[in-house]
């Protein structure tokens, strides 16, 4: 089973990405605070990128701002790209396939899936 969820805060205003087929994408990074301190005191933080597609990522835009938190259930993709040497490189990507709108500026809450 390969299920993520996420909740977080966006670092900044999502931004619509149209590719050549006409497929919106945006790409959001996700401030999420770990619920324990470091060593020194501290609660770190991890920034996790997700890709939002076709009409969440335009709602996700039209609705939230940085500094909204969002919800975010989907999954992780691994996929092989060419480096900067051609060389092939496997990553892994969070895509997004539900986001929940948890505080947006006003707006009331909204679910958007795929």
């Amino acid at each position: 089973m390969n299920n993520l969820i996420l909740t977080g805060r966006l670092t900044e205003d999502p931004k619509v990405e149209i590719l050549e087929d006409g497929t919106s994408i945006t790409t959001v990074t996700l401030a999420i605070p770990r619920n324990y301190k470091n060593s020194e005191g501290i609660y770190e933080t991890d920034f996790i990128k997700c890709n939002i597609w076709k009409g969440m990522a335009e709602a996700t835009k039209d609705y939230c701002h940085k500094g909204d938190i969002i919800g975010v259930r989907g999954r992780i993709q691994s996929k092989v790209i060419k480096d900067e040497n051609g060389n092939d490189k496997e990553i892994q990507v969070n895509v997004a396939e539900k986001i929940t709108f948890i505080t947006t500026r006003g707006q009331p809450k909204k679910d958007m899936e795929r």
